[in-house]
């Protein structure tokens, strides 16, 4: 975790993670908003719409 500003932090993954352990950990985390990108090949447009959609949680994807 590294803390970018007040209230704003950057948070990495390393291995993988299932859709329900994701979807799971961005609920407990508490985040207002979430940035999902693409970088193993991911879909984060996706990602990003469903974490709004089931948690209500603004998410944006970074472009690819």
């Amino acid at each position: 975790v590294k803390k970018l500003a007040p209230n704003l932090y950057q948070v990495a993954f390393r291995g993988h993670a299932s859709f329900s352990e994701l979807m799971r950990y961005v609920e407990r985390s508490g985040a207002s908003l979430v940035i999902t990108d693409n970088f193993r090949a991911g879909d984060a447009r996706s990602l990003a719409r469903e974490i709004r959609r089931r948690l209500g949680v603004e998410a944006l994807p970074m472009p690819r």
